[in-house]
């Protein structure tokens, strides 16, 4: 279906028209399991880094991961910035390593506390 939109009359060629698509009328809003799923995959480079961080830094009982570490390896195997990393939000790994069986916790400084924010992996405790 198309619909003719008038353009401003004050132009040259005064009441122009031009054809413009509305569209799929059926289209939906996203729920917010969709949106959750979805950000529950990461390229495969991001979980990768994450795997050969947390092998590197184990120390018997957890890794700790510095973030801008980690953000660096991710831009180097994606040949990107690490601002991008960042914006595409690549970092936001938790809920997936939570299911493989991590107890995963981000750290960043609160008001007036001056630190490295980082991530630790903990093998997750079943009771």
């Amino acid at each position: 279906m198309m619909l003719q939109l008038l353009l401003y009359p004050q132009q040259k060629h005064a009441y122009q028209t031009r054809n413009c698509s509305l569209g799929n009328f059926y289209m939906k809003p996203i729920t917010p399991k969709q949106a959750m799923d979805a950000r529950k995959t990461q390229p495969d480079a991001v979980i990768k880094s994450f795997n050969e961080m947390i092998i590197e830094k184990w120390a018997g009982y957890s890794a700790t991961i510095r973030q801008d570490e980690i953000a660096e390896r991710i831009a180097r195997k994606l040949d990107c910035s690490v601002d991008e990393v960042f914006d595409r939000h690549y970092l936001d790994i938790e809920d997936i390593f939570q299911a493989a069986g991590w107890a995963v916790l981000y750290d960043k400084p609160g008001y007036n506390e001056t630190y490295i924010p980082f991530f630790r992996f903990t093998k997750r405790s079943h009771s």
